[in-house]
């Protein structure tokens, strides 16, 4: 399987089926259940830094990493413990140059992601 993203920021994983010379797309998308909501402040940016705010119904971790709009992994947070309710996690960002990155929040075959564009 193949992962990437469209320029909806929605993650897509395709499946291949090759029977009968046939080949059949599926996309899957599934958003993970303790994520109530996410944000990025300051979004658009030109600052070093922006907080990554995070809502949740359930203590839960997550694997937080930043992709390229061509879906390359471009910086790794590693998981974070989230407790109930709000949690803020500060992503160093100094070192990405100007454009339109996803933020992906992932845990098992969950994701969730949200857009951040730097505009230095």
């Amino acid at each position: 399987s193949d992962e990437g993203f469209d320029n909806d920021n929605v993650f897509n994983t395709v499946f291949r089926d090759d029977h009968d010379d046939c080949q059949r797309l599926v996309s899957s998308v599934e958003d993970i259940d303790a994520v109530n909501s996410i944000s990025l402040f300051p979004n658009p940016t030109q600052a070093q830094m922006v907080s990554l705010n995070i809502n949740t119904v359930e203590s839960t971790s997550v694997s937080i990493s930043v992709m390229d709009i061509m879906g390359q992994k471009l910086r790794d947070y590693g998981v974070k413990d989230l407790v109930i309710g709000e949690n803020s996690i500060n992503l160093d960002i100094s070192d990405l140059a100007a454009g339109a990155y996803s933020v992906r929040l992932l845990k098992d075959n969950q994701l969730n992601s949200v857009k951040l564009i730097i505009t230095k």
